[in-house]
């Protein structure tokens, strides 16, 4: 095993998208604490103060759905100094995953209720996630539900007073309108993507197929979808997700 930074033993690595890495590991200084190190890619270095920036929001943030994180520094990868944080390691596996091989949506009502616990902090402390999708979210089958869920990533996370960037910033299988054309932002674009979430959870396929921005925003605006039925989940569940997307945030 390899030391990262002269203080983490590094096991194996838990996954690697967008412009970073993420390793399990062992705190030497902290007991063998197993921690979870995120480290930026070093083809992506001009991108230290956004990484920086999401190491300071997290930071802010203390709720059981969000994992805690410790100690930013520098480490070398790929023979370049790189940014990382330490955060807690936490079980579980990508909800997209779990959503593939969950045999009962009830399953899933847990990890919503976790996830939602764990917007309403972030909220709290002013900031939108924007990021809010079933990979950004890891999930354990254990039946523990006070621990079933934590919300991960966020990179593109927000100050609610901030403006908005020119450019759209997300995944757009999984944002609001109001993200996608710029528009300014509060806690409902985060609620909408919740909406998504359930769909997906309850019927097991997005309400809207596609990639494209221009194309899926035109759908969420414009064109319905296929309602939720009485033999998918109840009445009450059906009409949450139908307030929670609506084209219109008000």
């Amino acid at each position: 095993m390899r030391v990262w930074d002269g203080r983490y033993r590094v096991e194996r690595t838990l996954g690697e998208g967008g412009m970073g890495q993420v390793m399990l590991a062992r705190d030497i200084l902290s007991a063998e604490r197993p921690v979870a190190i995120k480290l930026l890619l070093p083809e992506y270095r001009e991108s230290t103060s956004d990484f920086m920036r999401e190491y300071a929001v997290q930071r802010r943030l203390d709720h059981p759905a969000i994992p805690k994180v410790y100690d930013f520094g520098f480490g070398e990868h790929a023979g370049r100094e790189v940014p990382y944080f330490a955060m807690d390691y936490v079980r579980g596996i990508p909800m997209s995953n779990a959503l593939m091989q969950m045999r009962d949506p009830n399953v899933a009502y847990a990890w919503i209720l976790q996830v939602l616990r764990g917007l309403d902090h972030l909220h709290r402390a002013g900031f939108l996630h924007r990021d809010l999708k079933p990979s950004n979210v890891l999930v354990a089958f254990d039946g523990n539900h006070e621990d079933s869920a934590h919300l991960i990533d966020f990179g593109i996370a927000i100050a609610f007073d901030e403006t908005p960037e020119e450019l759209f910033i997300g995944t757009p299988e999984y944002s609001a309108p109001e993200l996608m054309s710029g528009a300014p932002f509060d806690v409902r674009q985060d609620l909408y993507a919740i909406g998504l979430l359930v769909y997906e959870v309850v019927s097991g396929r997005r309400p809207w197929l596609g990639e494209d921005p221009t194309d899926l925003y035109n759908k969420r605006m414009y064109q319905g979808y296929e309602a939720l039925t009485a033999d998918m989940c109840s009445r009450p569940l059906a009409q949450l997700v139908d307030a929670l997307l609506r084209p219109q945030a008000d």
